[in-house]
């Protein structure tokens, strides 16, 4: 169980320390979605549906193939069977659905739509991660109260995912002006035990870029030649 939180993980820390790091402000939320489980966790997510059925396994298959091969039509087709089924490999064709919709379709709010329906930020790893999706997705137009209802109690669970929810609000607060905010998240993220240490890079990063705070002392020039004071006369 473990390999799949650490090939997550390493798909965020990928993603993200490419597209949100490269446009610090503004964040480049909706393409981080694009491929966070493209291909974390593959031999899990199979062997997870065969054991509830293997005809479930079969029509998975057949999807994330199409949708490696760029049929999407194909790819929807077969994730949408597994969803109206239901059960729990209907939570991971979401995910790949939600990929197809953005990828196949250019279309961020169908995405959404998909990843709203299988998130619950209390929910099971998969579940968590839809609700970080529709978060990222959100995030550039939403609201702060919006954002931080959208991740509900994630945002205070000690945990990788809490840690990256947080890592979103403190981006977000820095977004929208809120440099004390902003600093103080990210400089909690720097020690914070659950954070993932690409997470942790980009927290030290955040803090180096943040200009600093009205309570924080500005930084001391030492006095060249040139500027230092004449001798009073004798």
């Amino acid at each position: 169980m473990s390999d799949i939180f650490e090939e997550v993980e390493e798909s965020l820390r990928q993603d993200k320390a490419t597209m949100l790091w490269q446009r610090f402000a503004p964040f480049v939320w909706a393409l981080l979605a694009l491929a966070v489980l493209a291909v974390a966790g593959r031999e899990y997510l199979i062997q997870q549906a065969k054991e509830e059925t293997e005809a479930r396994a079969q029509v998975l298959e057949q999807g994330r193939d199409a949708l490696e091969a760029g049929d999407y039509a194909l790819a929807a087709e077969r994730f949408d069977e597994i969803i109206n089924e239901g059960g729990p490999s209907a939570r991971i064709a979401a995910h790949y659905l939600a990929r197809v919709r953005v990828e196949g379709n250019g279309d961020l709010e169908a995405a959404q739509t998909v990843l709203m329906n299988a998130s619950d930020p209390q929910g099971a790893p998969f579940e968590k991660m839809a609700t970080l999706k529709v978060a990222y997705l959100t995030a550039d137009t939403a609201s702060m109260e919006e954002l931080e209802a959208t991740l509900g109690a994630m945002i205070n669970e000690d945990s990788s995912f809490g840690a990256l929810a947080r890592e979103l609000v403190a981006a977000k607060a820095f977004a929208d002006g809120d440099t004390a905010r902003a600093r103080q998240m990210f400089g909690y993220l720097k020690f914070d035990a659950n954070a993932p240490s690409g997470l942790v890079q980009r927290a030290d990063i955040a803090l180096a870029a943040l200009p600093p705070t009205e309570t924080e002392p500005a930084p001391v020039e030492e006095a060249s030649a040139d500027t230092a004071p004449e001798e009073a006369p004798e």
